[in-house]
């Protein structure tokens, strides 16, 4: 994106995504200890070489679960680490910004190794992203050119506690949301 001009509008702030590292951080020890203890109740549940007594205690639900939160957890960390990284290189540009002159949106994808995204004003479907749920990070989905509905993740925004940048994009968007 060229240099900030009168026609484009800061919507959102870029800020350090610590709290996402933060709580990848945390889901580690977390998830080596789940997978200590399913480490160690799956030899106590085989008796004998007795497999199928294995399927019939609880054992295999609280497996079924561990396998879950497991995946999940691999997924979380790994998805935390690489927008966080991908978002820190991207300090100086904002989250979100409205181009006036050409009546559009423009965000920078985390997802997409920091893709410039130009959304047309209207095409908005929908904004998440809180400092408790998603440690600021900030998810729109939106029709491209094409009518297909996407979602991209912009980063980690300062502004995004209490509806500020929620109200900013409002004050500018055709469709409130």
């Amino acid at each position: 994106m060229e240099e900030q001009n009168q026609t484009q509008i800061i919507i959102g702030i870029r800020g350090e995504a610590k709290q996402a590292i933060t709580a990848a951080i945390l889901l580690i020890p977390l998830t080596i200890i789940l997978c200590a203890f399913v480490g160690v109740l799956i030899p106590l549940t085989f008796n004998n070489g007795d497999f199928s007594h294995y399927f019939e205690t609880p054992s295999l639900y609280f497996f079924i679960f561990a396998a879950a939160f497991l995946a999940a957890a691999i997924y979380g960390i790994t998805n935390n680490f690489i927008h966080a990284f991908r978002n820190n290189k991207m300090l100086p540009k904002p989250v979100l910004v409205y181009d006036s002159e050409r009546d559009v949106f423009i965000g920078f994808s985390v997802r997409r190794n920091n893709k410039q995204v130009v959304i047309k004003n209207g095409n908005v479907i929908g904004m998440s992203g809180s400092a408790a749920w998603t440690a600021r990070e900030l998810t729109i989905r939106y029709r491209d050119e094409n009518g297909k509905i996407r979602r991209e993740s912009f980063g980690f925004a300062r502004n995004i506690d209490n509806g500020v940048l929620r109200n900013k994009f409002n004050h500018y968007s055709k469709n409130k949301i």
